[in-house]
């Protein structure tokens, strides 16, 4: 589950085709959802900007899995991807650097 503040729902979402294209006839995508309507058709979109996917006080993410011993191990999962990330960032950042 992901929560983002609602004030910048319409900054980080956008309402879309298949395959990502905006569909212009429902932004702002808050006016959308807050109309009484059905929810049955369309996607969405959400930009996972670093800025406030990195803030708690503007985005909140709950994850849970069906599979227990997963669930269970997630900090695992979750330690290893960072360590792997951070890895792969650390990279990017001295190529960047050499280039410049």
């Amino acid at each position: 589950q992901i929560f983002i503040r609602l004030d910048l729902l319409d900054l980080l979402c956008y309402p879309a085709h298949p395959y990502g294209a905006i569909d212009e006839e429902r932004l702002p995508i808050s006016k959308w959802l807050a109309e009484d309507t059905t929810f049955g058709w369309g996607q969405a979109r959400l930009l996972a900007h670093p800025d406030y996917f990195l803030d708690p006080e503007a985005v909140k993410l709950f994850t849970i899995s069906a599979d227990p011993t997963f669930h269970q191990k997630r900090h695992c999962f979750q330690e290893d991807m960072q360590s792997l990330l951070s890895k792969a960032m650390h990279r990017a950042a001295e190529r960047h650097r050499e280039l410049e």
